[in-house]
C-alpha cells in the first residue's frame, strides 16, 4: 500500500455489512484515501469525497471516521454492493471505518481536507429548545452537526439525547402534569461523572454530581430517568418509587413474600429470591461494595450488613419457599432500578452503582444513614423490552424506552418486575419511524425557533 501514512483498521462498516480482517488497513494518500479489506482495495479520490467526520469518545479508545461521497465506489470494490450516496436509495450513504491507531493520523487527514471545505465543522446553532430557559428547564443548542446525527446509520451524540428527553417530558406535561412533576430526568453525562472517580475505596463519586441536586429533591419524585453512554452504546436505567427510601421499613411484601415459583419457566437470572432480584447477580456481593462509598459512619452500617448477611444466609425461609408459588411484586410499594438495553446487555453494576448513589442523596439531603442493598432497591433487566436489529440505533430506543415508560409507568413496571406480557405497552409498530419522527420533529422546531425569535425581536424596546 506504499509509504503514505496508514492505519489499522478493526471493522469496516457500510449499512449493516461488516468486514472484519486483522490485516484490514486504511491509507491516506496525498489525493485519495485507500481502504484495504483483504479482499479488495477500495480508493476514493479526495476530489470525491463530500463529507467525512472524524470521533474519538473517552469511554472506547475506537476511533470512527465516517464517509460520505458524491458519487458511487468503483465496481472492483467490494464495499460498492452495499453503499449509495443517492438520496432515498436503498444503499447505505455512509461508510463507516473503526481503528485503535493513533489519532493523530486520522486528526492531520482531515486536517488537510478542511481547507478544501470537504469536512463537516458548521458550529451554527439552528435553536434551542426550550426557546426560553429557566432553572426548571435549561435550554440546549441544536448544532448542524447534530442534526446530521439523524442521518441513516448514524448515531445519536448526547444532544439529541438531550434534546429527546426534553420532548418526552413536555409531551407527558401537556397530558399529565402530576406525573410529569414526579419525573426528574439527569443529564446524558450524569452517570459518566457519577463514576468518574471510582475506586477500590469508593464505587462512586458522590462529590462530582453532588451539586446537581442543589435544587431538587430527589426523593419527592416518584421516577428518575438516568441516561446512561458506555462503550459507544446508549441505554436507560429508570429508579422508580424513590420517595418510599423515606420510610423507616421496607414493605412487609418484601420482606416476607415467597418470591420463587418452582414451576416458572424462566431461567435462574430471572426469578426473584426473598427480595432479591437475581437480575442483579452480585446481589450478595453489593451489600458489601455499595457501603464502600463514604458515610460519615460506615463501620455501623457495616456491622449492619454482615449481621443481616448472617441472618439471612443461615435463614430457612429461603429452602422453606422453593414450592411456594410466586407472589407478584407490589411495584407500587417497592423502590426499584429497572434497566432497558436494547441489545438485553447485563449491567449489574449499574445496580449497585445507583443504590450507593441514592444512599449517599439520603445521608447529603436528608441527613439519614440508611443501608441500600437488594432488599431495599429491587432490580430488575427489561428482558422483554423492544430490541434494536441494527448496529445504530440504541439512542433512538433509549428515547422510545423513556416515551412509553412515562406513557405507561405502572404497566411497564409490572410487566418489567414480575415478567407480564407487556407488548401493549412499548407500541412496537412505532420504532421504525423513530428516526425519521425525530427529523421531522427537529424541522418543526427549527420553523417554531424562527417564529419565536421573530415575536421576541418585535417586542423588544
Amino acid at each position: 500500500m506504499g509509504t503514505f501514512p496508514r492505519a489499522t483498521l478493526t471493522k469496516v462498516r457500510v449499512g449493516k455489512q461488516e468486514f472484519m480482517d486483522p490485516e484490514m488497513a486504511v491509507q491516506f494518500g496525498p489525493d485519495r484515501i485507500i481502504i484495504d479489506i483483504g479482499m479488495s482495495v477500495t480508493k476514493i479520490p479526495h476530489s470525491e469525497i463530500k463529507i467525512i467526520e472524524f470521533f474519538i469518545t473517552d469511554e472506547s479508545p475506537i476511533k470512527l471516521l465516517q464517509i460520505n461521497t458524491s458519487g458511487k465506489l468503483p465496481e472492483t470494490s467490494n464495499l460498492a454492493p452495499f453503499y449509495d450516496p443517492t438520496p432515498n436509495s436503498s444503499g447505505a450513504r455512509k461508510i463507516t471505518l473503526y481503528s485503535n491507531s493513533a489519532s493523530s493520523i486520522f486528526l492531520d487527514f482531515c486536517t488537510k481536507l478542511k481547507k478544501t471545505d470537504r469536512i463537516r465543522v458548521t458550529t451554527m446553532t439552528l435553536f434551542v429548545y426550550p426557546f426560553k430557559s429557566s432553572a426548571k428547564s435549561k435550554s440546549i443548542a441544536v448544532r448542524q452537526q447534530d442534526v446530521g446525527r439523524l442521518d441513516d446509520d448514524e448515531f445519536l451524540n448526547d444532544t439529541l439525547i438531550e434534546l429527546g428527553l426534553k420532548y418526552v417530558h413536555t409531551k407527558i406535561e401537556c397530558s399529565n402534569k402530576i406525573r410529569a412533576a414526579e419525573t426528574y430526568i439527569f443529564n446524558s453525562f450524569f452517570y459518566e461523572r457519577l463514576i468518574s472517580g471510582s475506586s477500590k475505596e469508593s464505587i462512586i463519586s458522590y462529590d462530582a454530581v453532588k451539586s446537581w441536586t442543589n435544587k431538587v429533591d430527589l426523593f419527592s419524585m416518584k421516577y428518575i430517568i438516568v441516561p446512561i453512554h458506555e462503550s459507544m452504546h446508549w441505554y436507560l436505567a429508570v429508579i422508580v418509587n424513590p420517595h418510599l427510601l423515606l420510610r423507616e421499613e421496607p414493605p412487609s411484601s418484601t420482606r416476607n413474600s415467597p418470591m420463587i415459583d418452582s414451576s416458572d419457566s424462566t431461567s435462574p437470572s430471572e426469578q426473584v429470591t426473598n427480595g432479591e432480584s437475581a437480575d442483579d447477580p452480585d446481589a450478595t456481593k453489593s451489600r458489601r461494595s455499595s457501603t464502600s462509598s463514604t458515610l460519615e459512619d460506615p463501620e455501623s452500617l457495616m456491622d449492619q450488613l454482615q449481621k443481616r448477611g448472617k441472618t439471612e444466609l443461615s435463614s430457612p425461609s429461603r429452602r422453606s419457599t422453593r414450592n411456594t408459588p410466586a407472589v407478584p411484586i407490589d411495584v407500587e410499594e417497592n423502590t426499584m432500578i429497572l434497566v432497558m438495553d436494547s441489545l438485553g446487555g447485563q449491567h449489574s453494576s449499574v445496580f449497585r452503582t445507583l443504590r450507593a448513589y441514592l444512599q449517599q442523596e439520603l445521608l447529603a439531603r436528608k441527613n439519614i444513614t440508611k443501608f441500600l442493598g437488594p432488599k431495599e432497591v429491587l432490580a430488575k433487566y427489561a428482558t422483554k423490552a423492544p430490541k434494536q436489529e441494527n448496529y445504530c440505533d440504541c439512542g433512538l430506543y433509549l428515547l422510545h424506552y423513556a416515551e412509553m415508560f412515562l406513557k405507561y409507568p405502572k404497566q411497564l413496571s409490572n410487566s418489567i418486575v414480575n415478567k407480564t406480557d407487556g407488548t401493549t405497552f412499548w407500541e412496537l409498530s412505532r420504532l421504525p419511524k423513530k428516526r425519521q419522527d425525530y427529523r421531522d420533529l427537529v424541522a418543526e422546531l427549527m420553523a417554531q425557533f424562527k417564529v419565536y425569535q421573530e415575536q421576541m425581536a418585535a417586542i423588544k424596546p
